[in-house]
């Protein structure tokens, strides 16, 4: 086709945009967010080892750790939408309908799969494989980094993991800062529809 592929974390004010280009974005619940980072980023600067769990919730809740970030990039994509070219979908809802995710990408992207690279997107897209291959989404080895605290890439695969990670108190307070913190942005971005805590109750369920 001549795609090419661009991978980022930026939000839209960062991001060109082009009407010739495609944007698939995934939203993830921030206290996932949260969780994941704390194996990943943590595990690339070489210091998860010395932060606990505890503590690295506290610095988020206290000093707003990629709260802010992940707001701004959640608004700006969610800003996108209806565009005909973005593709916005929840980590929810893609774990939830793998098989019709791939199928709208595809359409969005104007690409026709045949039956076999259907089946190798969907193997590919599998966390089975991606764990298998987990070398290949690796970070570049780093001199910072012990090897007690590895920074792990692809990890559990889960939706909702936070409840297992998180007590309800700490919980309601992370989304009452992410509330927050859109609402200062002026998004409509409807979080407690895909990250109340009713919402992932029932989405950590069907996962």
């Amino acid at each position: 086709t001549g795609l090419r592929v661009i991978k980022t974390h930026l939000p839209t004010t960062s991001v060109p945009y082009s009407p010739d280009a495609v944007y698939v974005t995934v939203i993830r619940d921030p206290k996932d967010v949260l969780v994941s980072a704390y194996y990943f980023a943590l595990g690339l600067l070489g210091i998860r080892h010395k932060v606990s769990p505890e503590q690295w919730l506290d610095l988020c809740l206290d000093k707003l750790l990629l709260v802010n970030r992940w707001a701004e990039h959640t608004a700006g994509f969610w800003a996108w939408r209806d565009r005909p070219n973005v593709f916005v979908r929840t980590f929810y809802q893609l774990k939830a309908d793998r098989t019709g995710a791939i199928c709208e990408i595809a359409r969005t992207m104007g690409v026709e799969l045949s039956e076999a690279e259907f089946d190798a997107v969907a193997e590919r897209s599998s966390f089975p494989y991606m764990k298998a291959h987990e070398s290949q989404f690796a970070p570049p080895n780093s001199p910072l980094r012990p090897s007690q605290s590895p920074a792990q890439m692809i990890r559990s695969g889960k939706a909702g993991e936070s409840r297992e990670w998180m007590t309800g108190d700490i919980r309601s307070r992370l989304d009452t800062v992410f509330r927050r913190e859109l609402k200062l942005i002026g998004s409509d971005f409807p979080y407690d529809e895909h990250f109340g805590e009713r919402s992932s109750e029932k989405s950590s369920s069907g996962s």
